[in-house]
């Protein structure tokens, strides 16, 4: 209660701390009710899927393609890395193969830990696609 009134305070500042509070309650409260612990281990595994290969991607981009990307002297150019793209949906899909059921496939398995498999599958992919296409126009679009 606690903890999600301080976070919602900062987002809305122009409402009491009281009233966030009470909110907050109410709607973990009905989502208690209707059973929201029923779904949350299978909401975490969903939502590691999609994440863990995003670091995947940051660690191959940082430490082996380009460091000088994660410079911050041209933050207002918005950048699409396909590369990235592609790697992400592709990694997001052995993370749910190698998943156990109800939450996945489970077809194979690379470490037994589905989130390190979509980490490492990730970082392998974003490598091996930035190695394999050169040209600075099929990684990045503007």
């Amino acid at each position: 209660m606690y903890s999600s009134s301080l976070g919602f305070s900062v987002v809305f500042r122009r409402t009491s701390k009281v009233v966030i509070t009470i909110v907050a309650g109410l709607v973990a409260t009905m989502l208690a009710v209707f059973g929201i612990y029923d779904r949350f281990i299978t909401f975490l595994s969903i939502m590691t899927m999609f994440i863990a290969p995003v670091g995947g991607i940051y660690t191959a981009e940082y430490y082996l393609i380009n460091k000088k990307r994660f410079s911050f002297e041209n933050e207002h150019i918005v950048k699409l890395n396909v590369c990235a793209v592609i790697a992400w949906v592709v990694s997001t899909f052995i993370s749910y193969m190698t998943t156990d059921a109800p939450d996945g496939l489970a077809l194979f398995t690379l470490t037994s830990v589905p989130a390190l498999d979509g980490f490492l599958s990730a970082f392998a992919i974003q490598t091996l696609l930035s190695l394999l296409i050169r040209n600075e126009k099929w990684k990045v679009v503007k």
